[in-house]
């Protein structure tokens, strides 16, 4: 199970869009800390606890963002930084992990993240937005169990 601290000051995460169908997830994850990286953060998740920030997984999962973030960064407000959209992908993930775990399937944030980004090219990513990609995923792996 994925747990998540909350912090007040961090703006609630982004959801799935409005299903069209009762087949996608309407799942809520709690924003990511806005302490630490939140390549950290997902490193540290996915670990299932503590991990270094110099650890070589923290830069995987920094990678994996920066790769999203080329992909989707557009689809966040532009008066947003960089960071804060990094915190919003993370946020995406976490919801899309907690929907897979909750239909049983197991997947790593990392995993997750790579999916998605491969699973669009850059024009239909620009169209779709992240949420919306990773609710595709979600009722691609799940086949609406």
């Amino acid at each position: 199970m994925v747990n998540l601290s909350t912090h007040s000051d961090t703006p609630a995460p982004d959801s799935f869009p409005p299903a069209q169908s009762s087949s996608v997830p309407q799942v809520q994850a709690a924003p990511l800390p806005a302490t630490e990286r939140s390549a950290e953060t997902l490193a540290a998740i996915d670990a299932g606890g503590y991990i270094s920030p110099t650890d070589k997984k923290v830069d995987d999962y920094q990678h994996m963002l920066d790769a999203l973030l080329a992909k989707y960064g557009g689809s966040f407000e532009q008066s947003i930084s960089d960071e804060e959209r990094e915190r919003r992908i993370g946020n995406v993930l976490a919801v899309t992990y907690k929907a897979l775990d909750k239909k049983g399937i197991k997947e790593s944030l990392l995993n997750i993240g790579w999916q998605i980004d491969e699973q669009f090219d850059k024009d239909v990513a620009k169209q779709l937005g992240l949420a919306q990609a990773a609710a595709v995923y979600v009722v691609d792996k799940t086949g609406n169990r």
